[in-house]
């Protein structure tokens, strides 16, 4: 698509995935797929190829645990196992062992053959209408760029390279690449790609950087170096704002600064009514990590603690232990006040790509919330002896989400008195 010619003042709106208004240059990473050659390996080379590639593999693998580690550290553990889905698909032995027989039979080039079974893979996720489905392409993409670049030996250019401040514009950003951000380096980021509740959304949250994603086919319309506005609470991005634009959304971000630092005033005091009446104000969270941040604003404790963005933040279910360790961490860190844990909603767009083939064209209106775990009560009963158990400290209360009548609330209470 041809980019414009004049710089015309443009809004473009996505999907906000991280708060913030950010006013700067923009810069645009422009890193697609790498072409691959098709290559003809001698018949005495072809055990030598297949090392080869088995070395990327593991040159591969141990970035992505270093990433991994990083993440751990830095930000949080549950975050770290965002990159569960990657090593998974790094040791995914379907794929794996098609690329060595195919090396065999054809006697082509390891990166060659690697591309084509992953374009296969790709090519059967993306006909689901499964969105989680659908999130996983991103995984599969970001693990096959970075290993076809390991069989290359070619240096990726990564977003830690950036060295002067700008709002970083690009199709797809991997987990990866946001965690190796810096804040003083990349102001915002925005790409065409990607969701609200996507891994990259998640990390963008829990580091204070401002995104907006799933703006579709921006990236094509944008040129390096120009004036840009990105508002991550609006999901909006401005290319070549006029002047008036441009003091809109400079009273905008000093609005919200300005809100902000009156509000940092504001929270060690009580929330009381003209009148007199006490209210406690807690928060809402997503993973652990969120207590220590809303703590730091005044919450009195954690009024929703929405569980499932544990299972959301990983490939598989977390165990009755993983559970279990969470929801204590935020009990201990918020007692004596109180944290209510809501079970998992999973469903609508949260749906369960791991339920036993389960779907329905709008789960939004039928199999969700409590329908689903009530239909998985194996499933539904880790989680409740997670909670249980991390209780013990008396704050903990539970919440069963979309509850439509008393024979699923009677239900539900049965499975928990059996847990």
């Amino acid at each position: 698509m041809k980019k414009p010619d004049k710089q015309v003042c443009v809004i473009y709106r996505g999907t906000p995935a991280s708060p913030g208004v950010v006013i700067g240059k923009m810069l645009l990473l422009d890193r697609e797929s790498i072409e691959v050659v098709r290559e003809t390996i001698p018949e005495n080379e072809v055990e030598k190829e297949i090392l080869r590639f088995r070395k990327a593999l593991s040159d591969t693998k141990e970035e992505v645990l270093k990433i991994k580690e990083k993440v751990a550290k830095r930000i949080d553990p549950d975050h770290a196992k965002i990159f569960d889905a990657q090593i998974m698909i790094i040791e995914d032995d379907w794929i794996n062992d098609a690329v060595v027989q195919r090396i065999k039979k054809g006697r082509n080039n390891a990166e060659f053959v690697y591309r084509r079974v992953i374009d296969q893979s790709i090519e059967t996720l993306s006909s689901s209408k499964d969105e989680y489905l659908k999130e996983r392409i991103m995984d599969i993409n970001a693990v096959a760029n970075r290993l076809i670049y390991n069989l290359l030996g070619i240096k990726r250019l990564t977003p830690e390279s950036i060295g002067s401040p700008v709002i970083l514009v690009a199709r797809s950003l991997s987990p990866g690449d946001v965690v190796h951000m810096k804040k003083e380096s990349i102001l915002a980021f925005a790409t065409d790609m990607g969701g609200g509740t996507s891994h990259v959304a998640l990390l963008a949250k829990s580091m204070g950087i401002p995104a907006v994603v799933g703006l579709k086919n921006f990236f094509d319309q944008a040129q390096d170096k120009q004036n840009i506005i990105l508002d991550g609470m609006k999901g909006e991005v401005v290319i070549c704002p006029d002047e008036q634009t441009l003091k809109e959304y400079e009273r905008r971000r000093k609005y919200i600064l300005r809100k902000t630092e009156e509000l940092s005033q504001l929270k060690l005091l009580p929330a009381e009514t003209q009148d007199g009446k006490r209210i406690e104000l807690s928060a809402n969270i997503e993973l652990p990590a969120d207590t220590d941040f809303a703590l730091e604003y005044g919450a009195e404790g954690v009024g929703l603690f929405r569980t499932e963005y544990l299972y959301i933040a990983r490939s598989d279910f977390p165990t009755e232990e993983e559970q279990y360790q969470a929801y204590r961490d935020v009990a201990e860190k918020v007692h004596p006040k109180s944290v209510i844990l809501r079970t998992f909603d999973l469903g609508g767009d949260k749906f369960d790509g791991h339920a036993e083939g389960v779907y329905e064209t709008n789960p939004f209106l039928g199999w969700r919330a409590i329908r689903a775990c009530l239909d998985l009560p194996e499933m539904f009963k880790v989680q409740l002896r997670a909670m249980l158990k991390a209780s013990d400290r008396k704050n903990i209360k539970i919440m069963f989400p979309m509850i439509s009548e008393v024979g699923e609330l009677l239900k539900a209470k049965a499975i928990l008195d059996e847990a």
